[in-house]
């Protein structure tokens, strides 16, 4: 594996994101470099200070007319399911929350983080998802700069409830049989070193991932940010060669997240120009607090994952028994998403009216 600073030549890549050689030299401008990551960023930033005022006057609207953001009773779960959500979210978010709340049992809580939205605000979500816990941010992010906002779910998970595993789930991702947090539950029990699991080095259908993208972006963020070049070398102390998990879905173990926020690093905020995601900061910190990565997400195991289209076909992950599956943007043989919420909603509504609930997992550990 190639060092994360290297700007290494294209190669393929699972993740479905472009290889090197695809950018244009306007994307090669826009990601690759220190100006044009920042004007970048500035772009995507100009709909915050809109959205943050919307989303407050929103909250106050539902204060005035009695309604409450209402949170769990604190309690033992066996798995928390954390979905961010922003603006524009609510008909995915309603569908994903759909999925997750069909498939995992009662031992599952599910907590929305309302990353400044009008539509996925509490008021909202609970009306037709009472049990769902959601917070909300003030102060929206920037896409990808998703961290805080993941970060605050998993703060806030860890202050409230007691669990083994956190998974977290995209608007665009689904989970299709039970249960995602279980599969993620039995890998971390038999592998402890494991902090943060999901596609890894291996895609679904067995093409390497080689995060050549991650390197050709970071460089930038290295040269010009200390606080990353402290954070990447804790890691690399630990063993990081570069790898990550991709995004979308993916778990983490109590004991990193706990580690975690023990070091300080759930507090840490990435350089705010830098396009790099959440699942690589996750990544790195996994190896700075002395945990390692697994895999969930290759040929024969539980998740299907890549960047902006089902890596197979809806039905071969059916047939494969695929538990959670990211991004429903697109299908395998070019289904548009509406298409395929249908085809896995109506299996869901299929197995409720045929088999009644489903069963959970017996084999899961018990909750902490």
């Amino acid at each position: 594996m190639r060092d994360l600073q290297e700007n290494g030549g294209p190669a393929p890549d699972a993740s479905g994101l472009p290889s090197l050689e695809e950018h244009s030299l306007w994307m090669r401008f826009r990601k690759g470099s220190l100006l044009g990551n920042m004007l970048t960023a500035l772009g995507r930033m100009r709909r915050v200070p809109r959205n943050a005022l919307s989303s407050s006057r929103a909250a106050r609207g539902d204060r005035r007319g009695g309604l409450r953001p209402v949170v769990g009773e604190e309690r033992k779960f066996q798995a928390v399911c954390l979905i961010p959500a922003g603006p524009g979210d609510w008909e995915p978010l309603r569908d994903t929350l759909d999925s997750v709340l069909h498939y995992e049992g009662p031992g599952t809580k599910v907590v929305v983080v309302d990353d400044s939205s009008t539509d996925c605000r509490a008021s909202v979500v609970q009306a037709e998802f009472p049990d769902v816990d959601v917070i909300r941010r003030g102060w929206p992010s920037a896409p990808p700069h998703n961290l805080p906002t993941v970060a605050d779910g998993i703060d806030y998970a860890l202050g409230k409830y007691s669990f083994d595993v956190l998974v977290k789930l995209d608007t665009d991702a689904l989970a299709t049989a039970a249960s995602p947090s279980a599969a993620a539950a039995r890998l971390f029990e038999r592998d402890p070193r494991i902090g943060l699991a999901g596609t890894y080095r291996v895609g679904a259908e067995g093409l390497a991932e080689t995060y050549d993208w991650d390197a050709w972006v970071l460089r930038h963020t290295v040269r010009w940010s200390p606080s990353v070049r402290r954070l990447l070398d804790r890691a690399r102390s630990g063993g990081y060669d570069g790898a990550k998990v991709h995004g979308g879905v993916y778990a983490l173990s109590r004991p990193a997240l706990e580690a975690m926020k023990a070091s300080g690093d759930l507090d840490w905020r990435e350089p705010w120009w830098t396009p790099l995601g959440e699942d690589f900061w996750l990544s790195v910190m996994a190896f700075a607090n002395g945990f390692t990565l697994g895999s969930l997400g290759g040929p024969g195991e539980p998740y299907a994952i890549a960047s902006k289209y089902t890596p197979v076909s809806k039905e071969r992950l059916l047939s494969q028994g695929r538990v959670a599956i990211h991004s429903v943007r697109r299908g395998n043989d070019g289904e548009d998403e509406a298409a395929l919420r249908a085809f896995f909603r109506e299996r869901r509504r299929g197995a409720q009216a045929g088999s009644g609930p489903i069963a959970t997992d017996s084999s899961r550990p018990p909750g902490r």
